[in-house]
């Protein structure tokens, strides 16, 4: 995790393909949306959780964990909002259409 802080275009498009087989998956669009904040939701409470655990742990004085605390909200809302958010929910939306069209 503390190797690499910022997610590249082969870990988008990861997490785009997964949008795109859930959506397809639940074949609702409604579904799909809910589907898709309800895990980006959880998996940064997890990301950040981890990251400010990791910190608050160590043996960094208090001024540098209130530093580095900042650093990691700053890095996990700045990979996700605004334009990698839209782009997983619309792959969500085309799954569930290529879900509604061509799996039932």
């Amino acid at each position: 995790m503390f190797q690499k802080t910022f997610l590249d275009n082969f870990d988008y498009a990861e997490i785009g393909a997964v949008c795109v087989v859930a959506g397809a998956l639940l074949e609702d669009i409604q579904s799909a949306i809910i589907g898709c904040l309800a895990a980006l939701a959880i998996g940064l409470s997890i990301v950040f959780l981890v990251a400010i655990a990791a910190v608050s742990v160590g043996g960094v004085p208090s001024s540098g964990v209130d530093v580095l605390q900042s650093i990691w909200i700053y890095i996990i809302f700045q990979s996700i909002f605004p334009f990698p958010l839209i782009a997983f929910i619309a792959a969500s939306m085309v799954g569930s259409l290529i879900g509604e069209r061509f799996l039932q």
